[in-house]
């Protein structure tokens, strides 16, 4: 239990130092206690409909759009534009070459192309351009001009400024340093091993495949690529495995056949699985609010990276457009956080959201914009009627994580006017309004004295079990 108390307090200090955004909404509908989806995907605005009535706001208009832009916002596609405006666009060139090369069916000439636009799709220090660099300089002769450059570090500093680099952090969790999803170098390891399939290598074809989808795990056509190669192995293996039954003269041993099928199994198994990945994903990717649940759904991340790089870089990339100089909150900016719990993966999620009206008089929520696994049992409480329930572990880490998620919103330059409670936390108003104001006794956090708390109107656990509405009088305050 200390161990577990810990883990979630560990994970707090990481969304703090690196403003994790992911699961944030309030819906039992995301209840997900297994690697596979039990329910039916919603269509986009339907699940918008379904966010707010989770979130419990009465019923106003609302704007979608605001919403949608950053459930289909992409980590690796941020990161492949960043990587561009910091000009790391050669291998770009080799990629091409590659194609023409594949269209004219010369595989290993094409091969040979996306290998060396894999390698310029890295930045210069994970690609070994940095070390190989300074070793040639540091081998020099000591009254070489290049030699003499290498000695001066202050002017080796200025040139290492200026190159690009890949995002990535160290995470509290685990110490491990990840990087963010790297679509170039994943459409190039993908196209390798397109080209090794149809040079007949499916063995390779599958290791090209596998190193697309760690570079990144969002590339669909990677994963459909390594499909095509297992689907390849086993082909090759039925067919072997044919031909050592039919054998009419010296039959063979009977641990040759058993050793054959196992193998012929294994890759059918493995087939079977990326067809299920596949499937959970894009299910997963229309119902979900943000990217990482989806992978998270799928297996192909862990919460490590989840909340180490996905979340974070959504998180930032939403305020910066939010409160940049021709964002909604460039001049304006109140705003209302939002807070529930919602079962997923067996566990209870604290998602939180964001709320903001603009001059047109509609509401925009930004679903899922932080979130933090505050217990990793009683999934199954989260949405018990009438409002769902919070578990012990979750009330003694939620109030305190959403004191944290204010602090993060108030220090991109927002003023959180009012935190609505939804789903799990419609009746620890008190609660709440309490640690905002006096801090939280687990560790030290910021306290705010003027934020109004209140709790939704409805969640989905009371919509789905036909519990009348009950508006918080509050609420109308907050709208102001």
């Amino acid at each position: 239990a200390a161990a577990s108390d810990q883990h979630c307090l560990s994970a707090a200090h990481t969304h703090a130092e690196s403003r994790s955004s992911g699961l944030n909404s309030d819906s039992c509908k995301f209840s997900c206690s297994t690697p596979h989806l039990a329910s039916t995907t919603a269509g986009e605005a339907s699940m918008d409909e379904i966010l707010n009535t989770i979130m419990g706001r009465m019923p106003r208009v609302d704007n979608p759009f605001a919403s949608r832009r950053w459930k289909q916002f992409s980590v690796a596609d941020w990161n492949a534009n960043e990587m561009e405006r910091a000009g790391l666009v050669e291998w770009k060139e080799w990629k091409d070459r590659g194609n023409a090369l594949y269209k004219e069916k010369d595989y290993a000439g094409a091969r040979a192309m996306y290998g060396k636009a894999c390698m310029l799709a890295l930045d210069p220090f994970r690609n070994g351009g940095v070390n190989a660099f300074f070793d040639a300089l540091h081998e020099a002769p000591a009254h070489t001009a290049r030699r003499q450059f290498f000695d001066i570090e202050p002017l080796v500093g200025q040139v290492l400024k200026y190159l690009p680099h890949a995002y990535s952090r160290k995470s509290a969790l685990d110490g491990k340093t990840y990087a963010a999803p790297n679509n170039n170098a994943a459409v190039c390891s993908a196209n390798l091993s397109a080209a090794w399939l149809l040079d007949g290598e499916p063995n390779k074809a599958l290791r090209a495949a596998k190193k697309a989808t760690k570079a990144d795990p969002g590339y669909l056509k990677a994963h459909r690529r390594e499909l095509n190669a297992l689907q390849a192995l086993h082909r090759r293996q039925a067919v072997a495995l044919r031909e050592l039954k039919s054998r009419p003269v010296a039959p063979p041993r009977q641990a040759n056949l058993d050793a054959g099928a196992k193998l012929l199994a294994r890759y059918a198994k493995a087939i079977q699985e990326k067809r299920d990945e596949l499937a959970d994903y894009e299910q997963a990717r229309a119902a979900y609010p943000a990217e990482a649940l989806a992978l998270l759904t799928a297996g192909w991340v862990d919460y490590e990276r989840a909340a180490c790089i996905y979340g974070p870089i959504r998180f930032m990339a939403c305020l910066e457009a939010l409160t940049g100089p021709d964002g909604p909150l460039a001049a304006w900016k109140r705003c209302e956080a939002r807070a529930s719990l919602v079962p997923f993966q067996g566990g209870q999620v604290l998602m939180l959201s964001l709320c903001y009206t603009v001059v047109n008089g509609m509401d925009n929520v930004i679903n899922c914009l932080d979130w933090i696994m505050v217990d990793e049992s009683n999934g199954d409480l989260a949405d018990k009627p009438p409002q769902g329930v919070a578990s012990e572990k979750s009330l003694q880490y939620a109030p305190m994580r959403i004191n944290m998620y204010v602090e993060e919103l108030t220090e991109r330059g927002l003023e959180v006017v009012s935190v609505m409670l939804g789903q799990g936390l419609t009746d620890q108003v008190n609660l709440i309004d309490k640690t905002l104001r006096e801090g939280s006794p687990i560790m030290e956090v910021k306290t705010f004295d003027d934020i109004l708390v209140y709790h939704a109107a409805s969640t989905a656990a009371s919509e789905d079990n036909n519990v009348p509405m009950n508006p918080d009088p509050r609420s109308f305050e907050a709208l102001m």
